[in-house]
């Protein structure tokens, strides 16, 4: 190859281009460098473990990944209410062991407590509530007792007899007190209905109508009307009942009497008509 040739060659190289040498030979730069080719860059990722959630839960919650998914959700700790465990526990710290109905949540947060009520009816008639905090872990703080229907009255709340002019002269004095007195059933019909009656009022058991004062009352049975199934118009009975203010009524001429009202406690048959 002559310099000629030399020369025309390294211009191919330098422009990249086909040339021809001086001899007839044509080069092409196809067959020279082959192309590069393009590689994607690839990074490698750790499968999520939720520690970064860990520092956003609360204080009462914890990290679980139940789902198996890799990534972690928080989840409030709670434990299931054991109520044999928590009566145990509260009739220790004091709660009567005939209490065994109480309105127990069926969970708890851990560290936290429950505020539980045992609503109760006594043996006396009254109702009433035990209340105490029941923890997580099913102690009980001491129980509180709030009574909330005092208990029906009976014969034994009822002591004082107004003597029969003290009586007549200002009934009014004893609005409010349960009463114990006798009476003398002067009208119990229709006009009265079956579960009241009007009577002359007595500090004694007086055989006769005509010894009682002209103190007028009515008698109420109340929620105890059954009571007064063996009475009848012109009994003379014996009655514990709560005196409960004054009315008035207009008799057939046309006059008004007032008379004192009573809600019925208790009453027996002493003089039958």
């Amino acid at each position: 190859m002559n310099t000629k040739s030399i020369s025309l060659l390294a211009a191919c190289v330098l422009a990249a281009s086909a040339c021809s040498s001086s001899d007839g030979v044509t080069n092409d730069d196809s067959a020279t460098t082959a192309p590069a080719v393009a590689t994607a860059e690839t990074t490698t990722t750790a499968p999520h473990t939720g520690r970064q959630e860990a520092r956003n839960c609360e204080a009462d919650e914890s990290l679980t990944d139940d789902d198996g998914d890799g990534w972690g959700e928080c989840v409030v700790n709670i434990v299931p209410v054991d109520e044999a465990a928590a009566l145990s526990n509260a009739t220790a710290a004091g709660l009567p062991a005939w209490v065994t109905t109480c309105g127990f949540p069926t969970e708890i947060k851990i560290g936290y407590s429950s505020s539980i009520t045992c609503s109760v009816v006594n043996l006396d008639g009254s109702e009433g509530a035990w209340s105490f905090e029941l923890s997580s872990d099913m102690t009980a703080t001491p129980p509180a007792y709030v009574e909330t229907k005092a208990r029906p009255l009976n014969r034994t709340d009822c002591t004082a007899t107004p003597p029969d002019g003290q009586f007549q002269k200002d009934s009014t004095a004893w609005t409010g007190q349960c009463l114990h007195f006798w009476a003398y059933v002067f009208q119990f019909d229709a006009n009265t209905g079956p579960c009241s009656f009007l009577a002359d009022y007595g500090s004694a058991a007086y055989r006769y109508s005509y010894k009682f004062s002209d103190a007028i009352i009515r008698v109420d049975g109340g929620g105890r009307c059954h009571l007064l199934a063996p009475v009848v118009e012109g009994d003379m009975i014996e009655i514990w009942a709560v005196a409960t203010g004054v009315e008035s009524y207009t008799t057939t001429i046309g006059g008004t009497n007032t008379y004192t009202v009573f809600e019925l406690i208790d009453v027996t048959l002493y003089r039958h008509s």
